[in-house]
């Protein structure tokens, strides 16, 4: 039979079932895990993404969050969820994550770290001879992906600064609350958002907030702090993907779910919990639950209105 199957193949050590990395994994962390070994280059080579050309080392993949929950196409399995796996994935040194090509190319650049030793077959033949060959050529290629994967974490660190200014500068830029200063405790809520959210979403998050925010389009109206903001629970609602423009918007007819009014004749009896509902959701309640003090004064115009 002179047919061969098509596309190459990866392999699977056995010994990946006893190891910690697999044991902490969710059922769907293994298969963002099992996805990046299938699309991970064998071979160094150059993939075209957003039209740019992009030279790929081998066991290198360039890709994004949205490209591998697609690929995998399972519901469970969505972008926050690929997001929380690589996360771990780099945690436990599986992986690398090149942020600054990352940005350049608005997507991923992920480095399988030890993707050399794992598979060359030789690795696996138990014979002394091809064990030195194979764990030689293996290292070597394991050598220059640690060595440029150091050299990306390296140049991340020099990065950082100039995102968190670039970050606070543009939200003092758009004036929803101006700070004096970026505080340690900006620095620390931003950079927690930047080890799972790329630069270019978590800004993308902020000009929806202020789009919605400012518009009388959208009923959502409560003002953040920056520190505020980025907040997991908080940030995450105004990405793109979870459609903020549709959850936010006003209702036709009725001016928005923080404006509806009952006409019920009995309603009167509950008129004191609804003006208290309606206030919340007309100055947009924080979503982590934190109470604001509100001035009497706007609170006036509300139960005016």
């Amino acid at each position: 039979m002179n047919d061969f199957i098509p596309n190459g193949y990866i392999i699977l050590a056995r010994k990946i079932r006893k190891s910690n990395l697999w044991l902490s994994l969710k059922a769907t962390h293994r298969l963002v895990m099992i996805e990046l070994l299938l699309q991970a280059a064998y071979q160094d080579c150059e993939v075209v993404r957003n039209g740019e050309i992009i030279p790929l080392k081998r066991g290198q993949i360039a890709t994004s969050y949205q490209m591998i929950a697609d690929d995998i196409g399972d519901k469970a399995v969505t972008v926050k969820v690929v997001r929380n796996a690589i996360e771990k994935l780099e945690k436990h040194d599986f992986l690398a994550k090149d942020e600054a090509k990352a940005r350049a190319k608005r997507g991923l650049l992920l480095t399988i770290v030890n993707y050399g030793v794992y598979q060359d077959s030789d690795n696996y033949k138990g014979k002394a001879e091809g064990n030195e060959t194979g764990i030689i050529r293996a290292k070597q290629g394991q050598s220059e992906g640690k060595a440029g994967a150091i050299h990306n974490k390296l140049k991340n660190l020099n990065k950082s600064n100039n995102d968190l200014k670039d970050i606070y500068d543009y939200w003092n830029s758009l004036e929803i609350i101006k700070h004096r200063e970026l505080t340690q405790k900006m620095q620390s809520s931003i950079n927690a958002r930047l080890k799972n959210m790329s630069f270019e979403e978590m800004k993308e998050a902020i000009s929806n907030y202020n789009t919605i925010i400012k518009s009388e389009l959208y009923w959502y109206t409560y003002k953040f702090t920056l520190e505020k903001f980025m907040n997991a629970k908080n940030i995450d609602q105004f990405l793109s993907e979870n459609n903020p423009f549709e959850t936010f918007r006003k209702q036709q007819g009725g001016g928005g779910r923080g404006q509806r009014k009952t006409s019920h004749a009995g309603s009167s009896q509950a008129s004191g919990s609804y003006e208290s509902s309606t206030e919340d959701l007309i100055l947009g309640k924080p979503i982590d639950g934190e109470d604001e003090n509100l001035s009497e004064e706007l609170l006036q115009r509300i139960r005016n209105t």
